[in-house]
């Protein structure tokens, strides 16, 4: 079990590595400064929007659509 577990460390490790050397074209910031600014953009506009609805669905943005009477 220890063994799995330092391979998967050796492997994260140095997944991370490989993405912190590589540069995104034209930004000048890496691919793994990318990934986590994206991921952290996603998260706060979920946590946004699940604010402003109530619920936990942010999908399709249901804030801006018009619910129907039941008249």
């Amino acid at each position: 079990m220890t063994d799995l577990l330092t391979a998967i460390g050796w492997l994260f490790s140095n997944a991370w590595d490989f993405f912190t050397e590589i540069t995104v074209p034209g930004i000048g910031v890496s691919f793994a400064a990318l990934f986590v600014a994206l991921f952290l953009a996603s998260l706060g506009l979920r946590l946004f929007l699940m604010v402003l609805n109530g619920s936990s669905d942010a999908g399709g943005f249901s804030i801006f659509r018009r619910k129907k009477d039941d008249k």
